[in-house]
């Protein structure tokens, strides 16, 4: 039975930084909607060895015609039904802006009364 025809959570897409240390980012989110049982999809914008408050580091940016390709990927799964919100927070560059708002459209056509937060 899927998603779309029980009761459960929907699930969430989470498009954010990840941390290797702290708790914010996909860290954060995909943590707090797990534990109140939401089903994630995270997609790392960039990786960071921690918050860019405390200091320069190291960034992983993937390059853009593959973070494309990834949300391109995730448009056209087969269960893009099952997801009921996508929540976008810190983009490793620009350039991302433009396949979160495509991921965004195909969940609203898929799903007319699934949340967009950003």
């Amino acid at each position: 039975m899927s998603a779309e025809q029980t009761d459960a959570p929907r699930a969430v897409i989470v498009i954010s930084s990840h941390v290797a240390r702290g708790s914010v980012g996909n860290r954060a989110a995909v943590f707090a909607l797990e534990t109140l049982g939401f089903p994630v999809w995270a997609v790392p914008t960039v990786i960071l060895p921690w918050h860019p408050g405390h200091g320069r580091a190291t960034r992983i940016v993937p390059p853009l015609d593959e973070f494309k390709a990834l949300m391109a990927d995730l448009e056209r799964a087969p269960w893009l039904g099952e997801v009921g919100a996508v929540l976008s927070g810190y983009l490793g560059e620009a350039g991302q802006a433009e396949a979160v708002a495509s991921l965004v459209a195909a969940v609203k056509a898929r799903t007319p009364g699934a949340v967009y937060i950003c």
